[in-house]
């Protein structure tokens, strides 16, 4: 399914970008937009192969899609975040866990609108930092088998507690002692109008362009 979508988006953004208007004078411009468009196309294919890879330890291991849609078609994060109910043909938000010992539990249970997060230390714990190798500007993730999920920004670690910052409109479930919460990557990928640029949204504080001159971009 995953090789699928990537052909249609990888096709879709050749067909889309908009060609040089004169070959002598243009080449240049056109070896640059392409190799733009190989590195697109690159981020794109390497992030859609890795949606959805969940955690390898703990109580919940193996694809996040036993838990939840790790790709949604509409924008997530702190700044500027689609409705729950919105869908978009031009934008991907594509969530999962890198390679990192920092996956665990949650102690506590944690009140929607708290800050504050206590971890479970597992037994097998070879990192010798705070909070389990969680670190300050980290993106996490808290998920447990009910289907909710939310993504925050690490804003303070210490001893088996983190402070942390909602990526969304504010937590609107609480969850239990538990529920994991785990070291995570979750980007939105978008055609910005204004500028004709294929863009990256780190979910955050920081958005990059990724290609240039793309006309028109749709995932399916």
């Amino acid at each position: 399914r995953n090789v699928g979508t990537v052909m249609v988006v990888t096709g879709t953004i050749f067909s889309m970008v908009n060609p040089s208007q004169g070959t002598a004078r243009s080449q240049p411009e056109v070896s640059d937009i392409q190799q733009r468009m190989r590195i697109g196309s690159d981020t794109l294919f390497k992030e859609l192969m890795m949606a959805g890879a969940g955690p390898y330890f703990g109580a919940r291991t193996g694809s996040l899609l036993n838990f939840f849609a790790p790709i949604v078609p509409r924008r997530m994060g702190l700044l500027n975040a689609d409705d729950s109910k919105v869908y978009k043909s031009d934008t991907l938000t594509l969530t999962y866990i890198p390679n990192s010992y920092s996956q665990t539990s949650i102690a506590q249970a944690m009140p929607p609108q708290s800050a504050e997060v206590k971890v479970t230390y597992p037994p097998n714990c070879q990192v010798p930092k705070e909070l389990w190798g969680f670190e300050i500007g980290m993106t996490v993730l808290i998920f447990d088998n009910t289907g909710h999920f939310d993504t925050f920004t690490l804003t303070q670690v210490q001893n088996d507690a983190a402070h942390v910052q909602h990526r969304g409109q504010g937590l609107t479930y609480g969850y239990v002692a538990g529920a994991t919460i785990t070291q995570a990557v979750s980007n939105t990928y978008y055609r910005n109008a204004a500028t004709n640029q294929l863009m990256m949204y780190d979910g955050y504080q920081t958005e990059l362009p990724i290609v240039d001159n793309v006309v028109d971009l749709r995932f399916d």
